[in-house]
Formats: C-alpha cells, sequence, structure tokens
C-alpha cells in the first residue's frame, strides 16, 4: 500500500528542485519496486531517471534505507549525483 506519493518538480532560487516522496509498506509488492522488472515499474524508473537528470537539485522521501542505498547506486550508475535523502521511517 503506498502512504503518499508526492512527486514534483519546482523552482527553487532558480533552480529547477525535483521533489520526491514515497512511503510504502511492502516495497516488495509495490509497482515502483526498483528491483521488479516488469515493463511499468522499468517505465516509472526511467521516469525518475530522466527527472533526475533534467533536474539542479533532487530531494527524495523516502521510508527504507535499504532503497535509499539501492537508489543511490542506481542513480551513481546513471551519472546522477544530485540526489539528497531523506529517510523517514
Amino acid at each position: 500500500m503506498v502512504n503518499g506519493v508526492a512527486d514534483n518538480v519546482v523552482n527553487i532560487n532558480g533552480k529547477t528542485v525535483a521533489i520526491e516522496a514515497k512511503f510504502v509498506e511492502d516495497w516488495n509488492k509495490t509497482l515502483r519496486n526498483p528491483l521488479d522488472t516488469k515493463p511499468w515499474a522499468i517505465t516509472e524508473q526511467n521516469k525518475m531517471l530522466k527527472k533526475y537528470n533534467a533536474s539542479d537539485e533532487v530531494i527524495h522521501l523516502i521510508n527504507s534505507q535499504d532503497l535509499a542505498c539501492l537508489y543511490s547506486q542506481v542513480f551513481s550508475q546513471n551519472g546522477i549525483s544530485n540526489v539528497k535523502f531523506e529517510i523517514t521511517p
């Protein structure tokens, strides 16, 4: 179950900032599971990577330390180094 998903790109002091918030009870059962290989999950992941690449900064609120670590690796592999994670259990 997804408790809340915010997905916005805003302008802050002349910078493009992508803001995401994802809080999921069980990441293994969600379409946004980054380890999932279903077409919907892949499409969602690619949209996120494209948006992050086009932003000056990224603020990503998430409720899983393990997933934040995994996302960090995925973003790094795709040349994205401007992500700040806020872990909120």
